[in-house]
């Protein structure tokens, strides 16, 4: 069991216990997620495909509930 959850608005992944997305400031969170991308430059394609806002683990596929 993963002990991150992932931002639903833009699957920026955080500890369990985060409130507050620091990437787009939602409160929904889900812990049905699958894959991970690691950005480590926001100007990279990779980090323009996930919409990435800061550098950081994202979640590949949020995961219907």
């Amino acid at each position: 069991m993963s002990s991150l959850k992932a931002c639903v608005r833009c699957g920026y992944l955080v500890d369990k216990d985060t409130e507050i997305c620091p990437a787009c400031h939602s409160d929904e969170f889900t812990e049905e997620w699958k894959g991970i991308a690691v950005v480590i430059d926001v100007n990279s394609k990779v980090a323009e495909r996930l919409g990435a806002s800061l550098p950081g683990k994202y979640a590949l596929r949020i995961l219907e509930e």
